[in-house]
This record gives structure tokens, sequence and C-alpha cells, in this order.
């Protein structure tokens, strides 16, 4: 309003009306502020919209009225567009729903063509929410009573009780003494829980497939076709009675080294005098515990993920390298594995691979970078006839110390991180999670190893296995990891979809997701007109055809990184490689290749299983093929299972009639030790051959091929074991005999832990 004065001069204005001039000042603010926001947005969204087809020579910044009203058509094109795909995508999934979508609100009859709805990012507008489509994001987004994919940590925090209470170790703790222990450690460790996740996979279609397989196990057992417990194999039923056989759970096989065993796990049972809870090391470890959770969590039903721990105290991530790359594996199921879980850490840090750097003359930093990649390329690679390669998941347990410096003690995890990155696998880390807890006092017990300070008030010793603390941690860190995966997939669904468009050749699952292969979904990714981004962005074709796309990456692992690959060289090297595997893999055939092939027909390795750590197992497994034993004596000291000689010069003959299939190598698993009992200790392994047609009759006919000789003294104060390959320098065909025959030839003692005859 004007004042109610007026003066002629202006400094007289501006005294006497200065209360009537704030309150006009005042008044007019908002308007300013709204008019001055709406001439800067309405140019912003005009800069950022850009859908003109062709230049404009803008004056003084105005915008002519053809160009405004062709903006207005081109908005509500795409709200039309947006319309039609969404009302499809939401009919095509009430079409696929099952139970788990009851109570979802899919808004099919949304309308999107608003101008409010939008610009204020109602359902609809730039903002609109795309439903779920697999029906464990389904089940997730039920779990929270909403239609929006919730956060790892929000399902965590929603279900910390029933968290709680499938921690309880059953059967051995019936009246759960540890309750009180296992909420505390709980209490601290959640808040912490996204801090150990480290990288993420690349390549979702795997995790996607895995939930398939949940889904389709975890929808069996719940309808009551499992009910009665589950089969050594992890499944229930049979399939007997011409009924289908049952969907099997999702296989993830564990490998690690004396942590994983569960050694010192227990030991806070003595502390808290708790003497009616039997623990073997068996049952306290994490991988148990992680199995025993799992089940709890998805409801009793029966076992939906089956875990297969393969723990072997004194190995690292090269051993494991070995078991996996000529498929050691103990049984059919975990050769096929959906994830394979390392958690050697502590073992590739420890003293043993420390000293075995030491002795090739390089740094452990280099040692463990050169085994956690031959572990990854290892399961990672393509393999003829086979399924896609398992998820690869690295999990670092490993605080010290058998590094004191700090710095060394991550060295494992900073080249971790690089292979992670440049591969495509996940990683976890239970040790950058609980770090600062453990450096703030380094004298706790809870989380790191009680053994760092065995008195009171001395100084910290050597010590490397945690205690129950850790084991629970680590079982909840894993489940963690893995909720992530699949909340952060569901996140990103969208992405992954098919877009409904005319030239689409998809097939979809009963859990309304691609069955395409990985390359076809990768293919797919970059073309932007297959993808959900065409439905939300659709572009104009006004100078859309840019050079310099990226390519479609090949199936192939990209080349071994090392310290010479250069930026000039990676692009076709890694082309050239994966054409050369292509070429490689499609020359096997496979309609004529037995479905039970392994590469190894005769294998065993004492310690990696139940089984194959059984003396009367053992003894049986190698009674057809012992010709010759003159004095060895299969025996279990210091928890390695081995088969040792009575003297020197006394021999042992394996004799392979009629072999299934060629044969090129042979791995042996022997153990090096110390003292005056393993001094001078060395084996020599001779092996023969003997062709087809007199291969199962008669002993003459043998031809030798190679004399090797293994060494089994080293001058650690450890005992370890070790791998040792024999390359035949003729292959040995189907039908053909093979002979190895091994021998003490100097020392007093030696130890064979193992041995698989491959091809």
């Amino acid at each position: 309003t004007p004042s109610s004065s007026s003066s002629s001069s202006p400094a007289s204005s501006s005294r006497s009306s200065s209360p009537s001039s704030s309150r006009l000042f005042i008044s007019v603010l908002p308007s300013l502020i709204w008019l001055i926001a709406g001439f800067y947005l309405g140019g912003l969204h005009s800069s950022l919209y850009g859908l003109q087809n062709r230049p404009t020579e803008d004056s003084a910044g105005e915008e002519s009225k053809e160009r405004r009203q062709r903006q207005q058509q081109l908005q509500k094109e795409n709200d039309q567009l947006r319309d039609r795909v969404s009302s499809q995508r939401c009919h095509e999934n009430e079409a696929r729903s099952t139970s788990a979508t009851a109570g979802i609100n899919t808004n099919c009859g949304s309308s999107t063509t608003s101008s409010t709805a939008s610009s204020t990012g109602t359902p609809g507008g730039p903002h609109r929410h795309h439903p779920p489509r697999h029906s464990v994001c389904r089940v997730l987004a039920e779990s929270q009573s909403s239609s929006t994919i919730p956060t790892a940590m929000t399902v965590w925090t929603s279900n910390i009780k029933s968290i709680h209470a499938a921690s309880q170790l059953l059967p051995n703790d019936r009246r759960y003494q540890f309750h009180d222990f296992t909420a505390q450690v709980l209490h601290l460790v959640s808040p912490k829980l996204p801090h150990s996740i480290q990288t993420l996979p690349t390549d979702w279609v795997k995790v996607r497939r895995i939930m398939d397989v949940a889904y389709r196990r975890y929808e069996y057992l719940k309808n009551g076709d499992g009910i009665g417990g589950t089969n050594d194999n992890g499944s229930n039923g049979n399939g007997n009675n011409g009924s289908p056989p049952p969907p099997p759970p999702v296989r993830m096989v564990v490998v690690g080294g004396s942590v994983l065993v569960g050694r010192n796990c227990r030991a806070l049972t003595a502390e808290l005098s708790i003497r009616d809870v039997r623990m073997p090391n068996r049952e306290c470890n994490w991988a148990h515990r992680l199995q025993l959770f799992l089940d709890a969590m998805f409801g009793g039903h029966g076992r939906v993920i089956e875990i297969v721990k393969l723990a072997l105290g004194g190995t690292n991530t090269g051993v494991g390298s070995m078991i996996w790359d000529y498929t050691l594996l103990p049984s059919e199921e975990t050769r096929h594995a959906d994830i394979i879980l390392n958690a050697y850490s502590t073992n590739d840090m420890h003293v043993l691979t420390v000293l075995e750097a030491a002795f090739g003359n390089i740094t452990i930093r280099d040692k463990v970078f050169e085994m956690t990649q031959g572990f990854v390329r290892t399961t990672m690679r393509r393999k003829p006839c086979d399924t896609e390669p398992p998820l690869v998941i690295h999990m670092d347990d490993y605080l010290g110390n058998e590094q004191r410096q700090i710095w060394s003690t991550t060295e494992l995890m900073q080249g971790v991180n690089v292979l992670a990155n440049y591969y495509g696998f996940a990683s976890i880390s239970y040790s950058n999670m609980m770090r600062q807890l453990v450096y703030a006092d380094t004298r706790e017990e809870w989380f790191s190893p009680k053994g760092w300070y065995p008195t009171e008030e001395g100084p910290m010793d050597r010590e490397i296995h945690p205690g129950m603390g850790m084991h629970l941690t680590a079982a909840w860190t894993v489940a963690y990891n893995l909720l992530h995966g699949v909340t952060t997939y569901c996140s990103m669904e969208p992405w992954y979809e098919e877009h409904p468009r005319s030239d689409a050749t998809t097939t979809t699952t009963n859990t309304g997701t691609s069955t395409n292969d990985i390359t076809t979904v990768r293919n797919r990714m970059q073309d932007y007109g297959a993808s959900f981004m065409s439905t939300e962005v659709p572009l104009t074709g006004y100078k859309s055809e840019i050079r310099g796309k990226p390519k479609v990456r090949p199936p192939g692992l990209p080349p071994i990184l090392t310290k010479h690959l250069k930026l000039d060289d990676v692009s076709a090297l890694w082309q050239s490689q994966s054409e050369a595997e292509d070429r490689e893999l499609a020359a096997v055939d496979c309609a004529t290749r037995d479905p039970n092939y392994t590469r190894c027909p005769f294998s065993w390795v004492g310690g990696l299983s139940l089984a194959q750590n059984n003396m009367t197992w053992i003894r049986q497994y190698f009674q057809p093929v012992v010709k010759l034993d003159r004095g060895w004596k299969l025996i279990d000291e210091g928890a390695k299972v081995g088969y040792i000689p009575d003297g020197a010069g006394r021999p042992m003959v394996l004799e392979f009639a009629l072999l299934p299939q060629a044969i090129t190598t042979i791995a042996l698993f022997t153990m090096r030790s110390y003292g005056e009992k393993w001094a001078d200790s060395q084996l020599k392994v001779d092996t023969e051959y003997r062709r087809g047609t007199s291969a199962g009759s008669g002993n003459g006919g043998w031809t030798r091929m190679t004399t090797s000789r293994f060494i089994g003294y080293h001058a650690k104060n450890t005992s370890e074991i070790y791998t040792e390959t024999i390359q035949l320098p003729t292959r040995l065909e189907t039908g053909d005999a093979l002979r190895v025959t091994y021998s003490l030839e100097r020392g007093s003692t030696f130890k064979v832990m193992g041995i698989a005859v491959c091809s």
C-alpha cells in the first residue's frame, strides 16, 4: 500500500517513511523471490530439457511461441508414452504375481498426463515408482508393508529380535546360555555392518539367477513339499514316483584355513564355566553358525541356502586355487556351486605365506596379490559344457597380528580392492568393520584373539585365532552382505529388465525375471532403446548418434593384471584372448560328453571334508588302486591325515587301469615340517603308462614317463601343506593304464596328504 505521507526530499522520505517502506518490502519479498525463482527455474528447465529440432538463436533469452508449443507437445507425448509403457508393465506384473504380492498396490490405473503430477513428483511424474517384478523383491517390499524396496539396514533393524533368536546355536545351546553375550555383540556390531561392504559384483545377472534358485526352493519348502528334513545334498525328496525332482538349494562353498575350522572359538565356554554346552570347533565356527542362522531366518521350513565348508589348517589361497582348478571338491553339488567365498585372508597373511614369499624373493604384498588373482581367474573363468561361473566373494577377516605394523596388516585388502574392481567380484571385510573398536582397545577379547595378551600386563604375543565373538560377527557380516546384494539388485531391477519393444526376443521365468545369458543382458544394457531409460527420457533423434560410444565388453576375463600391462594393449588383449577362449569352448562336444565328467576321476585331499578325513573311508577309497604297499601307514597326527612310510626304500604303488578319460596331470599334496625327524626328507615319485589293449591285463608293457623328487623339510618352525604337480609328457587316452610309485628316498619320514589324477 502507498505511504500516507510524502516528501520532496529523498533523505527526508527515507527517514520519515522507513516503517512503511519496510512493511512494503516485506510484503512483496515472497512475490519477488517466487518471480526470480520462476525466471531461473523456467530458464533452467528449458536449458536442461533441450528438446528442439534445431538450434535456436536467443536474443535476450526470450523463447518464441513456436518453441514453447513444441516443448509442450513433446512433454505431452513423453507423458503419454510413459503411461502406455507403465500400464503395460503394471499389468504384466499383475499377471505374473503370486501370493507374495498380496497387499501391494500396483496403481495400474494411475494417470501420468497431469502436468501437476509431472512437476510435483507424485506417482506418474518424473519420480514415478517402479513396482518390483522379481518375486524376492516383492517379498522384501511386502515385509515392510510397502511397494518400495527397503535398504538392507532397514530389513536388519526391523527384524533385530528375530536375528537374535536365529543366532542361538542349536541344538548345542538349548537354554540359550549365550543369550546376553550374543545380544551385546549384536548391539555393537549392527550399526557397523554397512562398513563391511567393500565392493559389489558387476554381473548382477548372477545375483538374479541365485535369487531365482532361492525363491523356487523357498516356495517348494514353504508349500510343505519338503517337510521331513533335508538329504545329504541339501534337497528334500528325491523325485521318485514320477514326480519332478525338488528344486535344489542355493549352494555356497566356503573355503579357508584354521580360522574357518573354528580354532579358539569355543574358549568362551570354559571361561564362563558353561559345562553343559558341547561345542566342537566344527559347530562353533562362523560358517556353521551362518547355516543355522539362514535356516532360521527362512522360517525353519528347510534349507534354502546350503553352505559347504571346506576348511584345512595350514593352507592358503594358493591351495584353494588348486582344489578348485582340479575340481577336488568332495561332491558333485559343490563342483557346481552358485557362490564361492574365499575366507583364506588370515592364512594368506600368515607367517607361512610370509616365509614362502621370502623364499621366492618377493614381498608378501606381491605374493598375496598373485595368489588372489590366481584364485579369481580359476573360479571365474568359463568352462566347457558348464553353467555360468559362480558368484565369487572375498572375505577379509584379518586384523593381525602376524604383522605388527598396522599398514602392513592392510596390504592384502589393498590388493583385493584393486582386483575386485578389475575383475568385478564382491568383497567384504570383517576387519574394516571392526578396526576402530579393536584399535581403541587392543586388549579387548570379543573381536580379536585373546592370545594377543596372554598375561595381564605382559607384551603382545603372536596369535591369529579369534574367539566366539568374531565367529558370531562373521556369520552376521556374510548374511548382511548377501541381503545387501539382494536389496541392491531389487533397487536396480528396472535397469536389468526387458523393455517391451517390437524387436525384443526374450523369455521370462515364473519369477518374472529374464532367462537371457550375461552376454545378452550386457548387449541390451548398452542399447538405449532396449532399456527402461528410453521410456523415461525418450530420444528425439536429433544428433543422438555420437561416435566413440564404448563397446560391449568381451565375455571372457580381462588379461592378467601385472605391473607391465599397459593401457595401449589391454583392449586388444582382452578381445583376442576372449575370442580364443570362445573357440576353445566351442570345440568341446557337450552332447557326447559324460554329464558326470570331472577333471580328476581319482582325488583325495586329507581334511578337505569329514569323509576325506575319515580313516575307514580313505582306506576303502584307495583299496581298488593300491597294488603294492611295503609299509605305508595312514595316520592322523596333528589334525593332518596322511600316508607316511615305515622307512626308506619302501614303495607304495597305485595302479589305475582302464582310465575313464584322458589324463595329463598328477597333483600331490605333501607336508613339509621341521626338526630332526624331518631333516633331509625326500620323496621319489615315478610314473609309468601302458596303452589301451594291454592296459587291463598282466604286468608287462609298462613305459616309464617321469621321475620327480619332493622335499619334506623346510627351515620354518611350522608344518604346512604344499601342492606339487607332475605334468605327464605323454597324454594318456581313455582305456590306457597309469602307474604311480612313491617311496622315501632320503630321511626318516614323509607325509603324503593328497593325490589327484587329472585331465
